[in-house]
């Protein structure tokens, strides 16, 4: 699956470098206010057993927004699982069930 998705997002990158201006999804628009990178991992359970999956979804610079296109298409319009922040290999932050068209701003946590 995860190598589907990762297809799916170079699939993306590709389309929209050619000029493409429908990718048939509002995407998910993620901005790190932090002063470090975040790893934005989506954490879902796989089938009927406590099987619980982390996929690398995007790797956002420090400051930096970055619009995620082709994650809600391979499930719906609302995810099931999680997204997580990573930073410095500790979480910082999860956003629940996004949906497409959600802005979700990971900023520094408090210590």
């Amino acid at each position: 699956m995860a190598s589907a998705v990762r297809a799916l997002a170079v699939l993306t990158v590709l389309c929209c470098l050619s000029g493409c201006e429908d990718y048939g999804t509002q995407g998910l628009t993620i901005t790190n206010e932090t002063s470090e990178p975040v790893q934005v991992i989506y954490r879902r359970q796989m089938g009927p057993t406590p099987n619980v999956v982390d996929d690398l979804v995007a790797e956002v610079g420090a400051s930096q927004g970055q619009t995620i296109i082709g994650l809600h298409q391979t499930e719906a319009p609302c995810l099931r699982g999680t997204l997580v922040a990573v930073q410095d290999g500790r979480e910082i932050a999860t956003l629940s069930q996004p949906c497409e068209g959600d802005e979700w701003v990971i900023t520094t946590p408090d210590s």
